[in-house]
């Protein structure tokens, strides 16, 4: 469900502590969020219903984030905007990113402009996908 204003955003992190704190930062911006701690519960959550933005974790318990990432593109295309997490931050993460569909790449810890960023350009009606 899509606030008035607001995306339907998914967070999925391992760490229950970082996923909340995303969440709570999101929602603060009008955003209506849903959480998974595993790969198969975000694929599972996105197949009941779609999200406009999705921030994954790279190292999840059951999953690779670069799997889930491909997983999601080839179940529901480009449909959602898919923000890499992760604290890794050479080259060759994010060349996979890329490879695997992520839309943009976040470094932990968060730099809260930069979700801030993310959150206001896919709220705009023209860069949201119908």
């Amino acid at each position: 469900m899509t606030t008035r204003n607001g995306l339907r955003v998914l967070v999925v992190d391992d760490a229950s502590d970082n996923a909340e704190m995303l969440a709570e930062l999101v929602a603060t911006f009008g955003h209506t969020v849903r959480i998974a701690h595993e790969g198969a519960a975000a694929l599972a959550l996105l197949d009941q219903e779609a999200a406009d933005l999705v921030f994954l974790d790279i190292g999840l318990p059951d999953a690779s984030g670069f799997d889930i990432a491909a997983s999601i593109r080839s179940r529901h295309g480009r449909a959602c905007r898919i923000v890499a997490l992760t604290g890794y931050s050479d080259a060759e993460a994010r060349d996979a990113a890329r490879d695997a569909g992520f839309d943009a790449f976040l470094v932990k810890p968060f730099d809260f402009a930069r979700i801030e960023a993310l959150l206001s350009v896919d709220s705009q009606p023209e860069a949201r996908p119908t």
